[in-house]
């Protein structure tokens, strides 16, 4: 049933994937300005033909569980938010792409109808020729590469959060930027994946499955995860899945972008370990192609 999960949490991820990469190829194929709200809700509608996920994802607020953020290499500070959950970074219809010089976010957070089985994913794409962001973002995605690698089935998240800190750290990274409201400690490299390893209780399963609110229900996915921070001696076990999600600021430059790589590690139950990043179709579309 955990692997049956594990690619349960593959495919939902690969749904928020794919319909972000239909909707930004219509977006670059045409000339009209978009704003982040249009975008949003043109991302909202492709994710919505996908019957299997729920209509809204669990990461609220923002408004249905995502994120579009619109910034560029001179004037970054949209992307350079504490919470997504704050109202000033929802997505707004007076903030609009720059073809050229952008830098974006995008984060989604679907759920599978039947497993209540998350896949979030989200990343920055970068429009510009600013060969100082490129290089950070081609550091950054590789020093997460090597957070993965470093993660193993006996690996404790605590290990595996002070490995990360150290690691940014001596590459020149400081600062995990992205407050978590829900993590004890405030900030975190990462959480599991809820209900794989730890599966739903019956009490857990009548929320999910009743008739309530989804404010409800995503409660319930929300308490459910367990963080990669400075607390959580938890080990990392065969069947589990979890974010890998470093984000870090560039030392020394406050007018520097915020970096965001979302991925996740899936550890199966006969030992094998895999990252799903599915960015990609994505570079090679926005024009990133040294990210590959």
């Amino acid at each position: 049933m955990k692997n049956n999960n594990l690619d349960v949490c593959k495919k939902t991820r690969k749904v928020a994937a794919d319909s972000l990469y239909q909707t930004l190829q219509k977006v670059l194929n045409s000339n009209n300005p978009i704003s982040e709200l249009e975008f949003r809700d043109s991302w909202l509608i492709s994710l919505r033909k996908h019957q299997e996920i729920f209509p809204d994802g669990w990461y609220l607020p923002p408004p249905h569980g995502m994120g579009v953020l619109f910034a560029t290499d001179k004037d970054s500070k949209r992307v350079k938010f504490k919470t997504l959950r704050a109202k000033e970074y929802w997505s707004r219809k007076d903030v609009f792409l720059d073809r050229d010089n952008g830098f974006v976010l995008f984060y989604c957070s679907p759920v599978d109808k039947e497993s209540f089985i998350i896949g979030d994913f989200g990343l920055n794409i970068y429009f510009g020729k600013n060969v100082k962001i490129q290089e950070a973002l081609m550091k950054h995605l590789a020093l997460t590469q090597k957070v993965f690698e470093f993660a193993n089935i006996g690996t404790s998240l605590l290990e595996l959060n002070n490995f990360a800190a150290n690691l940014f750290k001596q590459n020149g990274f400081i600062n995990n930027w992205w407050i978590s409201t829900t993590d004890p400690t405030g900030t975190n490299y990462g959480h599991t994946i809820p209900g794989i390893e730890n599966p739903w209780i019956d009490s857990e399963l009548e929320i999910l499955k009743g008739n309530g609110a989804w404010e409800t229900k995503i409660k319930v996915i929300n308490k459910k995860r367990k963080f990669v921070n400075s607390a959580e001696n938890a080990l990392i076990k065969p069947g589990m899945a979890l974010t890998v999600e470093p984000r870090m600021i560039q030392d020394g430059d406050p007018a520097f972008p915020n970096i965001y790589f979302h991925t996740i590690a899936i550890f199966k139950e006969n030992g094998e370990k895999e990252w799903l990043t599915d960015f990609d179709s994505i570079f090679k579309l926005s024009g990133m192609s040294y990210l590959l």
